[in-house]
C-alpha cells in the first residue's frame, strides 16, 4: 500500500457485526488505481473485531479503532476522522453496500470544487439476506434487480440549501473542510438524527457546496430502527438553540421548497421596545445575521417547554404569511406561552386572526392596550387528533376511519396519517363524497405536526409496531377473525372493541345514507330476483362460494346475482410512489396473486354451476353514492363473510330498506338483528376453512360457515319490518357514537412538545 492515502472511508459501528461483514465485503472490491484506506471505528462488544481481523489478511488499508462502548455516533465519526490520512474524508454506515466504483466516483466529484460536499445516492433495500462473497463481489449489480426504495433526494434541487440534504450514512468533503467545520457536535447524544444535518448547516454557512452523486447508488441493508421520536425531539431541539434560523424551522418541519421562496424574500425587521416579553414569534431572520437573539423566531417550530413563557409577542406580519405557516405559528405560540400579544390589529386583520384561530379550535377576543393587543382564547375544539388509516385493501374498514375523521374536525383539529401513502382518496373503493374528500385532503398532514398537542391517536390494534406518532392511542379492534389480547389488555391503550365499531360503522353508514336521500330524492329501481353480495376479503373468506351455491338451488326465474369487488390493481398503482418497480411488485405481490386466486376460484365455480347468464361480477372502484346506486337495484343484500365484522355495504342496505341475509356468527347491534334475516353458521378452525398451515398464529383463529341450506331458505323469504329502524333508533345510535368517541377524546392532553432544554 502506498504511504500516500487519497481518500479515508470511514464506519462508526455498534454491535453491527453482521451488517458491517458484507458492507467490508462490498468496500474492498473496489475498482479504483486511487490509494484509499478504511477506517472501522468500534464502539461496541459484539464480535466486529474478529470480522476485522478476517478481512485484514486479504486487505492491508484496513484499520481497526477500538474505543470505549459508546452509541454517540458524532464521537465515533469524529474518532474516525482523527485517524484518517486521507485528503478526502467518505463517511459512510456500517450497514451500506457500495458499488465497485462508489470511492472512485467520489474522489474525481471531489477534485472538481474546493468545498463541495458529495451526498451519496442511497436506494434502500426492502430485503436482504445475501452474505453470499463470490456473490457480492462478482454480481453486485443484481441488486438493482432487487426490490428497494429509491431515495427521496434524487430530484430535490441542490442547490436550494442542500445542507438539507445531508444524510450521513454516505457523503464525501475535503478533510480540511470537516475540520474547519468543527466536526460532528457530540451534544447530539447517543442517537442519531439531525447531527448530520446541523453539520450540513454549520458548513452552509462557510460556503460550502452540496451536490447529489445520482451515479454509483449504494444500497441500504435493511433492519429494525433504533430511533426513538422522543431522542429525536431532543436533537431538534438542540439544532434550534445552536442555530436560531427561520431555515432551520422549515427543514425540521415540512415544506421548505414551498414557503422558502416566499420568506427568503421578507425583510429581517428587528422588533423594538418589546423587552418585556420573553419570545417574539414572526421574525424571519437567518443565522448569517450575526446577534439574533434566542427569543426571536418565526415560531414553526421552537425549542421551549409547554406553557414555559409568561408572555409570548406575535407580530402582525404573520397574517401575511402562507396560511400554512400561521397555523403553525399559532398553535405554536399556544403551547409555549401562558399570555400571548399581538400588535394593535384593525378590523381586517382581527378577522383575518379570528379565521385562522377557529381552524385550529379556538376562539379569541381582543383586549386592548396602550399600543398592543392581548389575545384571549378560548377553546372550542378540541387538541389535535390524528388518525391513522388502514390499507387500501381494507376499503370498507379505511371508509369509517375516514367518517370518523370527518366527524372529529367538527370538533377537533384533525391531522389523518396513511402508511400507504395514497395521494387521492377520490379514487379509492368507497370514497366519500366530493366535500368530504376536500376536507380529508386538508387532514393530511396540514400542520407540520412536530409541536401541536395530540389526545388521541386512532388505529388498528395489528399496526402498533408500525405507529409513527409514538403518542397515546386509542386502538381500534376490527379485526375479523382474532385479536391479540395481550396488547389490547395493556392499560396505556383505550380500546374500541369489535362492538363499538360495529355501531361506528352502522353510523357512518347512516351519515352518508341520509345525504345521500336528500340529494338524490330518488325512488329505488329496485329489480325483482336481483341479488347483490360483495367480495371485499375474498372468495373463501366472504363465503362467495356459499352464495353461489345456494343461488344456483334457488328456483325462481329471471334470478340475478352482482358481486361487487373493488379494482385494487387501479388502487396499488397509486401507493408507494418511492418505491422501484420491484418494491412495488414485492409490496402488492401476495395481495395481486390472492386477488387473481380468488377470480379464478369465482369463474371456475360460475362455470361449474353453469351460471354464467345469471351472475355478473363487477370489478371497480365505487364512491359510497355509487355503491348506494347499486345497493337500490337489488331486491335482496347478501353478507355471508367468515369473518365477524359486518361491512357499510350491508348497513346502507339496511337503511335503504332492501331485505338483508345475514349469518348467525356476525356482530351488529342488537336492535338491528330483528331488521334482517339470519342465517345458521358454525365455527371451525380459520386454517381448516382457508385451507391454511395451522401456524402458531393461526391456532387461536376461528372461522364460521354459513350453513347452504339456511342461506337458501332465507333466499325466499322477504323481510317486513325494516320500519323498525325509527328516527328515535337512529338518534340513539348517533349518540352511542359519540359517546364511543369521546370517550377517547376525554384523556389527559400527552403533549409532543416537551423538549429538554
Amino acid at each position: 500500500m502506498s504511504n500516500i492515502v487519497n481518500v479515508s472511508v470511514i464506519i462508526p459501528t455498534f454491535n453491527r457485526a453482521r451488517f458491517l461483514y458484507s458492507t467490508l465485503i462490498c468496500l474492498t472490491n473496489q475498482k479504483t488505481q486511487i490509494s484509499y484506506e478504511i477506517i472501522v471505528v468500534d464502539s461496541g462488544n459484539d464480535n466486529t473485531q474478529a470480522v476485522i481481523e478476517y478481512f485484514q489478511k486479504y486487505n492491508s488499508n484496513i484499520i481497526y479503532k477500538k474505543i470505549e462502548s459508546s452509541k454517540n455516533v458524532s464521537l465515533v465519526r469524529n474518532t474516525g476522522a482523527k485517524c484518517a490520512n486521507g485528503d478526502i474524508l467518505i463517511f459512510l454506515d456500517n450497514d451500506i453496500l457500495t458499488s465497485p466504483d462508489f470511492v472512485q466516483n467520489h474522489f474525481e466529484k471531489q477534485l472538481e470544487k474546493e468545498n463541495i460536499v458529495v451526498l451519496g445516492n442511497r436506494n434502500s433495500l426492502v430485503h436482504f439476506n445475501i452474505v453470499n462473497e463470490t456473490l457480492l463481489k462478482e454480481s453486485f449489480y443484481m441488486l438493482h434487480t432487487l426490490p428497494f426504495i429509491e431515495d427521496h433526494r434524487k430530484d430535490k434541487d441542490f442547490n436550494l440549501h442542500g445542507w438539507r440534504f445531508l444524510y450521513s450514512h454516505s457523503f464525501s468533503l475535503k478533510k480540511k473542510l470537516f475540520i474547519k467545520s468543527g466536526g460532528f457536535d457530540v451534544n447530539f447524544g447517543d442517537v442519531w438524527g439531525y447531527e448530520d444535518m446541523e453539520l450540513g448547516y454549520r458548513l452552509y454557512l462557510q460556503g460550502a457546496e452540496f451536490c447529489f452523486l445520482k451515479e454509483s447508488p449504494s444500497f441500504h441493508q435493511p433492519h429494525k430502527s433504533n430511533c426513538e421520536n422522543t431522542s429525536l425531539k431532543r436533537n431538534i431541539s438542540l439544532f434550534l438553540r445552536k442555530h436560531n434560523s427561520y431555515l432551520i424551522e422549515l427543514a425540521c418541519s415540512y415544506g421548505f421548497e414551498i414557503f422558502y421562496e416566499i420568506l427568503s424574500k421578507w425583510e429581517h425587521v428587528e422588533p423594538s421596545n418589546y423587552d418585556d416579553f420573553q419570545v417574539i414569534l414572526g421574525v424571519v431572520n437567518n443565522s448569517i445575521e450575526k446577534n439574533v437573539p434566542e427569543n426571536r423566531r418565526l415560531g414553526i417550530i421552537t425549542p421551549f417547554d409547554n406553557k414555559s413563557k409568561k408572555k409570548v409577542f406575535l407580530k402582525k406580519e404573520i397574517l401575511k404569511f402562507p396560511k400554512e405557516i400561521t397555523l403553525q405559528i399559532l398553535i405554536e405560540s399556544e403551547r409555549i406561552g401562558k399570555r400571548l400579544f399581538i400588535d394593535r390589529l384593525v378590523d381586517k386583520e382581527f378577522l383575518d386572526l379570528q379565521e385562522l384561530f377557529t381552524r385550529i379550535g379556538y376562539k379569541i377576543k381582543i383586549l386592548n392596550l396602550e399600543n398592543i393587543d392581548e389575545l384571549l382564547l378560548t377553546r372550542t375544539k378540541n387538541c389535535v387528533s390524528s388518525i391513522v388509516f388502514p390499507n387500501l385493501e381494507e376499503s370498507e374498514k379505511r371508509f369509517v376511519y375516514k367518517w370518523m375523521a370527518v366527524s372529529l374536525q367538527k370538533k377537533h383539529v384533525v391531522q389523518v396519517f396513511d402508511l400507504q401513502n395514497n395521494d387521492n382518496s377520490a379514487i379509492e373503493n368507497i370514497s366519500l363524497p366530493h366535500e368530504d374528500n376536500i376536507l380529508l385532503d386538508n387532514m393530511f398532514i396540514p400542520y407540520f405536526s412536530t409541536n401541536g398537542k395530540i389526545c388521541i391517536s386512532i388505529q388498528k390494534f395489528a399496526n402498533i409496531s408500525g405507529n409513527p406518532l409514538n403518542r397515546i392511542q386509542t386502538i381500534v379492534d376490527d379485526a375479523d377473525y382474532y385479536v391479540n389480547s395481550d396488547i389490547l389488555n395493556q392499560n396505556s391503550y383505550n380500546i374500541i372493541d369489535k362492538y363499538e365499531f360495529s355501531i361506528l360503522t352502522f353510523t357512518a353508514a347512516y351519515h352518508y345514507t341520509k345525504s345521500y336521500k336528500e340529494k338524490y330524492h330518488q325512488p329505488s329501481n329496485c329489480v325483482k330476483n336481483n341479488y347483490l353480495c360483495f367480495m371485499e376479503n375474498g372468495f373463501l373468506e366472504d363465503g362467495i362460494d356459499v352464495i353461489l351455491e345456494a343461488f344456483e338451488q334457488l328456483k325462481i326465474s329471471k334470478k340475478k346475482l352482482t358481486i361487487k369487488i373493488a379494482d385494487y390493481d387501479a388502487l396499488s398503482d397509486k401507493s408507494f410512489r418511492l418505491h422501484n418497480k420491484e418494491a412495488i411488485k414485492l409490496k402488492t405481490y401476495n395481495q395481486k396473486q390472492k386477488i387473481n386466486k380468488d377470480l379464478l376460484l369465482l369463474k371456475l365455480k360460475i362455470n361449474e354451476l353453469k351460471l354464467n347468464d345469471s351472475v355478473t361480477v363487477l370489478m371497480a372502484n365505487y364512491s359510497i353514492y355509487e355503491i348506494m346506486k347499486l345497493i337500490s337495484t337489488s331486491s335482496k343484500v347478501i353478507w355471508t363473510s367468515i369473518g365477524l365484522y359486518v361491512a357499510p355495504e350491508i348497513y346502507l342496505a339496511i337503511l335503504l330498506g332492501k331485505t338483508v341475509i345475514l349469518s348467525s356468527h356476525h356482530i351488529i347491534p342488537e336492535e338491528l338483528k330483528n331488521s334482517t334475516l339470519i342465517c345458521d353458521s358454525k365455527e371451525e378452525p380459520l386454517s381448516q376453512k382457508l385451507n391454511l398451515p395451522n401456524t402458531l398464529d393461526l391456532l387461536y383463529c376461528k372461522a364460521y360457515s354459513t350453513d347452504k341450506n339456511s342461506l337458501l331458505e332465507n333466499f325466499y323469504k322477504v323481510k317486513t319490518d325494516n320500519l323498525l329502524i325509527d328516527a328515535e333508533m337512529l338518534a340513539c345510535f348517533v349518540k352511542r357514537s359519540e359517546v364511543i368517541i369521546e370517550k377517547c377524546i376525554e384523556i389527559i392532553p400527552c403533549t409532543t412538545g416537551e423538549y429538554i432544554s
